[in-house]
């Protein structure tokens, strides 16, 4: 979805998403790096566009339930995320010349249009990546497992798909 910088009221306007649009799922199952749950309960997400000036202040909260991979053992992992973020979007056009790049901190939190539309897609999925979580753990048996033998100094046995390197690099010192 593209919004008309130029259409936006004095007030701002504010777009809703559920679980059922297709292409909302997608774009914060990418931001995720998982699947969002079946269902329009397990993703919601809120969009506030208001005019400041030449640039766009965009208060966007979301909330869904997805699933990926565990990082211990790598069974489905269950996950939450529940955020809200303002973000403020400028023209490209007011980019610094080349010779001119000196960032500040200030300057870490825009993003830039392309000065008449801004895609929705932008605010959306850098909510759900600024707040995935960075690992996520299923806590179930092979996983609590793996916990404990790493933490007992024991040998672990991996995932099942590592079974392939068990010992391929037995006696090198450089594993590349």
């Amino acid at each position: 979805m593209h919004i008309d910088v130029a259409e936006l009221p004095r007030d701002g306007r504010t777009w809703s998403f559920d679980g059922s649009d297709a292409a909302v799922r997608a774009l914060v199952a990418a931001s995720l790096d998982g699947a969002v749950d079946p269902g329009p309960d397990a993703l919601r997400v809120s969009l506030t566009a208001v005019r400041r000036g030449a640039g766009v202040e965009v208060v966007v909260e979301g909330a869904a339930r997805a699933t990926r991979p565990c990082d211990r053992c790598g069974e489905p992992a269950a996950f939450a995320v529940e955020a809200r973020e303002t973000l403020v979007f400028r023209p490209r056009s007011e980019l610094p010349s080349e010779a001119e790049v000196a960032l500040d901190a200030s300057d870490l939190d825009l993003g830039f249009y392309d000065g008449v539309t801004l895609d929705a897609d932008d605010p959306i999925s850098e909510l759900f990546a600024l707040h995935a979580p960075a690992r996520v753990t299923c806590g179930g048996a092979a996983c609590a497992e793996a916990r404990d033998a790493s933490s007992s100094g024991e040998s672990i046995g991996g995932h099942p798909a590592f079974a392939a390197l068990k010992g391929a690099f037995k006696g090198s010192s450089d594993p590349s």
